[in-house]
């Protein structure tokens, strides 16, 4: 196996990882960000570094909203979350809580 192969296969395993550890379920008013870089699959948070904050948790709720062949149709949409934007304005994105960890300031 070559180099580059090789990388992508322990990435994999490394973000397999993350996805399927145990957690304690979020609860309103954690704060939050993407559980790893190979987590992240939206524009925020921007970095592992940024903290969103959980509003709302819906065990098990799925997205149906989503075109048949999107990639997320189906895809677990359990936690919303709230970010602060740069003009100071709040606004919230579901996301699946499996992607997300506690943030923990560094």
């Amino acid at each position: 196996m070559d180099k580059a192969t090789q990388l992508k296969v322990e990435q994999l395993k490394d973000a397999y990882g993350v996805w399927s550890a145990k957690r304690k379920p979020f609860k309103q008013g954690d704060l939050v960000t993407w559980a790893s870089p190979a987590m992240k699959c939206a524009k925020r948070p921007a970095t592992v570094n940024e903290p969103g904050i959980v509003l709302e948790v819906v065990p098990g709720q799925k997205d149906d909203k989503s075109e048949v062949t999107s990639n997320q149709f189906g895809e677990l949409k359990d936690v919303r979350v709230g970010f602060v934007d740069e003009d100071g304005e709040m606004f919230a994105w579901w996301f699946d809580s499996r992607r997300l960890a506690l943030f923990e300031a560094k």
